[in-house]
């Protein structure tokens, strides 16, 4: 039993959204204070498929954006999700929108007494567009395939 290879066009980006030191990380309860150093960046990465193996706009079959913060709540998604359906015309329901659960990031989500930073947020959405704006400038084949060659 085989599986044909299938030909896809994509596009991929990345952009580091690592704050400065001194703002106040999410995940850790007993954190007592902000960050005093980085040891990793942050990123958000982003892929674009195409649907019919061209790179027209139109044809967009599914969009990931994936984030290194704790969690994104259904607000954030749906500010995202709009914000590329109005830059990029692409449609809400071929995006997803996914967070890496990392703990040491800014907050972007309300978690127990910890309210989001405003600041982080906007660089945030900020770069995700950019890094879609930069995935759909640059499209590339590659293909898919399942089994032993």
């Amino acid at each position: 039993m085989g599986c044909e290879r299938a030909v896809y066009t994509i596009g991929v980006a990345e952009r580091t959204v690592t704050p400065a030191t001194g703002v106040r990380l999410q995940g850790h309860l007993n954190r007592s204070g902000p960050a005093g150093a980085i040891l990793d960046d942050l990123f958000l990465r982003v892929l674009v498929l195409w649907s019919d193996g061209s790179a027209a706009l139109g044809s967009i079959g599914f969009v990931l954006v994936h984030c290194d913060v704790l969690a994104l709540d259904a607000v954030t998604a749906s500010e995202i999700k709009s914000s590329l359906r109005e830059r990029f015309s692409i449609t809400v329901d071929c995006t997803v929108v996914a967070a890496s659960h990392t703990h040491t990031a800014p907050p972007v989500i309300r978690l127990g007494s910890i309210e989001p930073d405003q600041e982080f947020r906007h660089l945030l959405l900020h770069r995700i567009d950019a890094a879609v704006a930069a995935a759909l400038a640059r499209p590339q084949q590659t293909y898919l395939t399942c089994g032993a060659r």
